[in-house]
């Protein structure tokens, strides 16, 4: 500003400088890494004498107090009543404790040893909600001449601004008030621009924003991967400066690597509406304090870096098991408060329905979008490493099969689909003992329909290798009866949960030590490619954790005899497995001969995830020994059913 009245004996007077407000480029944004190792002056080390939020504001005339960790840049003036320049520093003011009750403010402060002056400014900073565009605005400066005034913030991988990840031009705006406006006229508006030129990391440079590359670094992958074993679980998403920013994140499991329920509770839907309602700025601190979810309900943690640069910042929040969620039957809720440094700008939570495919039990992680921004800061997520640690709740698959663990990055205008390879090892050590029991219920003469009961029990615990798929031929005695056979379930209707009644023929149980109730389902004849319907098992758990799981046998003859064929059973562990199918008019099986004559014997060959095979000739029990006791008569035109 020339003060040609002060230099020049016939120069004019100039205006002292009433009010300052720069308008910065939409660009040129706070910087999270500047989070890194900072502090704030608060109102009483700064010296404010009068009141947060009262005007005109005043100080003390006493050197500051701010931390040296709070100086955010450097301050130059020159006035021509010196013969030598000023000094000073740029501070950062504490949230809501300055004299604007403000996030963002900042303190100018000349403090001259030689001369003795100490002043001091207060500067607001707003920060646009959606794209973090920055004003900066000085007002009522004191009556004082000086030509110039340098500011200059500090540079380098804490720099507390950052400059936009396209190239080319960048407009600043500012507006100059002086003390004698508005009789002097109206204010002078100003603009300067700069360039920018070069990528973060060097090379070729975008100019708009599809230009701009999305391709992270993806890795998943248990920590210990022994088949059968139980293991923390770890993905990270990470990418470079100038890169899309990440919105969202999609993921599907290896199928066999699931988790154990068992004992874990749930947040329930109260409970992260209370973590929701603590997502104003400065609330971040009390979700750290006083976590939303329940403890047992922690099943890991997620570990997130923001920020430009090499250095950018840290933060961690917490990975909690929830219920049911945009279709899904469980999800997963991340809480993290968004505490940086002297910065509290609230609590985020993010929500991941975790789907659960009913044939395979693969499970597929959709993750609700990532927020970019919090109260005008551009958060500039860099990195995403969730990891899942709870003690015995990630489990290997039994299978050593060569796998994936594939993703979907989603960025601000494409997406990028990745993979990471996953394979277990030590499948060999693994054992493979299942047991079945095979009981048919009714009149054991020939014609009589029969009720049937199968259990498949198995050792519970590790070193076992799963069932992979089972193929039970029923003995020469038992005929399928087709007669019964009237209404089956389509494929349509059985995926949208509308089967009629009289296609049930009997129901299901299964017991696993990764759920903490028992499956329970009807089971259904479905139409099938094959020349007979399909039996299938249809299990469900309660409304608290409604997991489906879909068990589908192929029905087909044997040597003359019904076999059934479970050609896909899922890699998971399952201590008892029940099926029954209904006896009487809704019977599937008639005798084709007297049960009594002899031992019947099933054909029976189940598989394991690791190779191994047990086949065997299991007895069928049935009901010769209770009819002995008590014959029963039947006139020799009529059939007995049960």
């Amino acid at each position: 500003m020339p003060q040609p009245g002060l230099t020049d004996p016939d120069g004019l007077g100039s205006a002292h400088l009433r009010d300052t407000t720069v308008v910065f480029p939409p660009g040129l944004v706070v910087n999270p890494a500047a989070a890194n190792g900072l502090a704030a002056c608060s109102s009483a080390q700064i010296g404010l004498r009068t009141g947060i939020g009262a005007t005109p504001i005043h100080f003390t005339g006493l050197p500051t107090e701010c931390p040296a960790a709070s100086r955010i840049g450097t301050v130059e003036v020159q006035t021509p009543l010196l013969d030598k320049p000023l000094h000073g520093s740029l501070y950062l003011a504490k949230q809501y404790d300055n004299p604007f009750e403000s996030l963002l403010a900042i303190y100018l402060v000349i403090e001259d040893e030689e001369t003795g002056i100490v002043a001091k400014l207060a500067g607001r900073i707003s920060a646009d909600a959606v794209s973090g565009q920055l004003t900066a605005s000085f007002e009522e400066n004191p009556q004082v001449p000086f030509t110039d005034l340098e500011i200059q913030t500090f540079e380098g991988p804490h720099a507390s601004l950052r400059t936009s990840s396209l190239c080319g031009p960048e407009s600043t705006q500012a507006t100059f008030t002086p003390w004698s406006a508005p009789e002097s006229g109206p204010p002078v508006s100003l603009s300067d621009e700069f360039q920018i030129a070069g990528a973060p990391g060097g090379g070729s440079c975008a100019t708009d924003p599809s230009q701009l590359p999305n391709a992270p670094r993806f890795s998943a992958g248990t920590v210990s991967p022994a088949a059968g074993a139980y293991s923390p679980f770890v993905l990270r998403l990470s990418r470079e400066d100038g890169s899309q920013e990440l919105k969202g994140i999609e993921t599907t499991l290896p199928p066999g690597l699931t988790a154990r329920l068992a004992g874990v509770a749930q947040c329930s839907e109260a409970q992260i509406a209370q973590a929701e309602a603590r997502s104003r700025p400065g609330e971040g601190a009390a979700e750290q304090e006083h976590p939303s979810c329940p403890a047992n309900s922690e099943v890991g943690d997620v570990l997130i870096s923001a920020g430009a640069g090499p250095a950018p910042f840290h933060t961690q929040g917490r990975a909690y098991l929830a219920g049911p969620y945009k279709g899904a039957p469980i999800s997963l809720v991340i809480i993290t408060p968004a505490v940086a440094g002297p910065f509290d700008l609230g609590t985020v939570v993010t929500r991941s329905p975790l789907f659960i495919n009913p044939v395979t039990t693969t499970v597929s992680v959709k993750s609700d979008p990532i927020p970019t921004i919090l109260a005008g800061i551009p958060l500039d997520v860099r990195s995403i490493e969730v990891r899942v640690s709870r003690y015995h709740f990630m489990l290997n698959p039994t299978s050593c099969s060569p796998m994936s663990i594939g993703a979907t990055a989603i960025g601000a205008l494409t997406t990028a689909s990745l993979a990471n390879r996953f394979q277990v090892g030590e499948c060999s050590a693994l054992g493979f003992k299942p047991a079945l029991k095979l009981r048919l219920h009714g009149a054991p003469r020939r014609g009589a329909y029969q009720r049937l009961e199968a259990t498949v029990s198995y050792p519970e615990g590790p070193g076992y290798a799963n069932i992979a798929s089972a193929s039970v031929a029923l003995p020469h005695s038992e005929f399928l009866a087709q007669q019964h056979i009237r209404t089956v379930c389509t494929r349509v209707q059985f995926a949208v949960h509308q089967c009629p009644l009289g296609s049930v023929y009997g129901e299901a149980e299964a017991t696993t030590p990764l759920l903490d109730y028992t499956l329970r389902g009807p089971v259904y004849l479905r139409s099938s490619s094959n020349p007979l319907p399909d039996l299938v098992a249809a299990l469900r758990g309660p409304d608290s954790q409604p997991i489906e799981i879909e068990l589908s046998g192929r029905t087909d003859s044997f040597h003359g005899g019904i076999r059934n064929t479970f050609d896909l059973v899922p890699d998971a562990p399952v201590s008892r497995f029940t099926l029954r199918l209904f006896g009487g008019q809704k019977s599937l099986i008639v005798n084709s001969r007297n049960l009594c004559g002899g031992k019947q014997r099933a054909t029976v060959r189940l598989l394991a995830q690791n190779g191994l095979s047990d086949d065997f000739r299991p007895v069928v029990a049935n009901d010769c020994k209770q009819h002995k006791k008590k014959p029963i008569k039947h006139s020799r035109d009529k059939r007995s059913s049960q």
